[in-house]
């Protein structure tokens, strides 16, 4: 994917919204490249029960609006606390992306998220995030890089994890990403 097509792929992402097509949206979205942070698949099937973990997890907060400026402002004040190595606008510029550390506290993606979402200061101004974006296959759809605000590109490629995981399922018969949890080394 050319960095034209990603360009123009945006300018119809936005004009799709504009027009309050949501079904053309999703379409285009999906022609974006697309990282998964918080595991990589060494067979190249994205499925939870295969991932290996990478010491990465991300938080999405959707249709900020009004407090986009101010959310910003605290997660950029609190990046370096919060082990951010990734801020950037969501393909709509109406959402937040974050990607940040796993810290060796946390038993799983839902309890990072939600450490990270008060500690970055987005439960303070009362933004709130997307709930649903809390499993190993998640995908992140890049926009252009005009949208990133923050990247630490050693913190992402070159750094090692705070902590390692051994990813184990609460029942062997249960593959819901709701029961998926890594253990500590």
């Amino acid at each position: 994917t050319s960095c034209q097509s990603i360009c123009d792929t945006q300018k119809a992402i936005i004009q799709a919204l504009k027009e309050g097509d949501t079904e053309s949206y999703r379409k285009l979205k999906t022609y974006l490249p697309a990282v998964t942070w918080q595991a990589f698949f060494p067979d190249g099937e994205r499925k939870a029960e295969k991932a290996v973990p990478s010491g990465l997890f991300m938080l999405d907060f959707d249709h900020v609006d009004e407090k986009m400026e101010e959310l910003v402002k605290v997660c950029r004040a609190n990046r370096e606390k919060c082990d951010i190595v990734l801020m950037n606008y969501t393909a709509s510029k109406k959402g937040l992306r974050l990607v940040a550390k796993c810290q060796p506290q946390h038993h799983d993606i839902k309890e990072a998220q939600a450490w990270l979402w008060e500690q970055c200061g987005a439960k303070a101004l009362g933004v709130e995030y997307d709930k649903n974006c809390f499993d190993w296959a998640r995908c992140d759809f890049r926009p252009h890089e005009s949208y990133v605000l923050y990247m630490d590109f050693k913190g992402i490629f070159e750094d090692e994890p705070k902590c390692t995981y051994t990813l184990r399922y609460d029942d062997e018969n249960d593959n819901d990403n709701d029961t998926l949890r890594y253990d500590n080394d």
